[in-house]
């Protein structure tokens, strides 16, 4: 059985730091792999917001994105379109 790893701060923030940083890649280069959750709370700077706060600029900057991807062609996972049922409608 895997042991795991010891809980200190040091293993919580580098994990974090590793999630946030792919999160803040994907928000940055794809973000329409992102749910419009997902999207929100890694653009915003933490703890300027309440938690769950979706600005409308974030929701219109995601939503354009993942138009624009679904017009490429490209695969925007159903978790993501379910933010945004006119989009299901879209030709993939």
């Amino acid at each position: 059985m895997k042991e795991e790893p010891e809980l200190t701060r040091e293993w919580i923030i580098g994990n974090y730091s590793e999630q946030y940083h792919r999160r803040l890649r994907a928000a940055v280069e794809a973000p329409y792999l992102l749910t419009q959750l997902e999207y929100n709370d890694t653009v915003e700077k933490p703890g300027t917001r309440p938690y769950l706060h979706i600005t409308q600029k974030n929701i219109k900057y995601h939503k354009r994105s993942i138009k624009k991807a679904l017009s490429k062609g490209k695969l925007v996972p159903a978790e993501v379109l379910e933010d945004y049922p006119d989009l299901k409608l879209v030709k993939r």
